[in-house]
């Protein structure tokens, strides 16, 4: 079998291209690869990531701080179901970016996307009814993930949320206590001065609503 193999120092990066891919190089993705046998016997993770590598073809980077041991058998396993087989005993997961694939702590992973590893990410279209669209994404731009989006229909008055599931309902709850009806009443002063009243009125006004 022919295997040609590239490394970086600083950091395993291998890139290789075998016989017994499961798929060819231009028509493989890292989702559809399936590895037939896979073999670890109390082997370190960084080898267990260069065995894959070298069975798969998928390009995969992990810094010398991975650590961990693994002992697995298994036939005919998704690529990166094998991979996650790997990592997650260990502490470790994955981030999918266009270079290829990353391998990191899952603290690391949480503090760098905002989210969980393996925590969905939903879409949420929600119109609103008095708030307006522009005026709520500021607040919402600040409660999301660092990977999550918002988005806004103007012509509907509508935003759209799109983030992990909690971050979601966080963010729904606030829309829903902002996005009531107001009411703007005018009054004319006697005695009191207009400065030193609005300073309690502030305090008694509605979060985020009130003016």
């Amino acid at each position: 079998m022919l295997l040609a193999t590239s490394l970086a120092f600083g950091a395993f990066c291998i890139s290789a291209s075998a016989q017994d891919a499961v798929l060819s190089p231009d028509t493989k993705t890292e989702d559809a690869t399936v590895i037939d046998v896979l073999e670890l016997n109390d082997v370190s993770v960084l080898d267990a990531i260069g065995i894959m590598i070298q069975k798969t073809g998928i390009n995969i980077v992990a810094g010398e701080s991975t650590k961990g041991r693994v002992t697995v058998h298994l036939k005919n396993v998704g690529a990166m179901d094998a991979l996650r087989i790997i990592l997650e005993p260990n502490g470790l997961t994955y981030a999918k970016e266009e270079e290829g694939i990353y391998v990191m702590s899952a603290q690391d992973f949480e503090d760098k996307y905002g989210h969980k590893f393996g925590e969905d990410f939903q879409t949420r279209i929600v119109p609103l009814s008095f708030a307006e669209a522009p005026d709520v994404v500021a607040t919402l731009s600040q409660m999301r993930s660092p990977s999550g989006k918002i988005l806004i229909e103007e012509k509907a008055n509508t935003i759209i949320l799109m983030d992990s599931p909690s971050k979601i309902a966080d963010m729904i709850k606030w829309v829903k206590e902002v996005d009531v009806q107001r009411f703007t009443m005018v009054f004319e002063l006697g005695f009191a001065k207009a400065s030193e009243l609005s300073r309690k009125v502030d305090g008694m006004l509605t979060k985020d609503v009130g003016r």
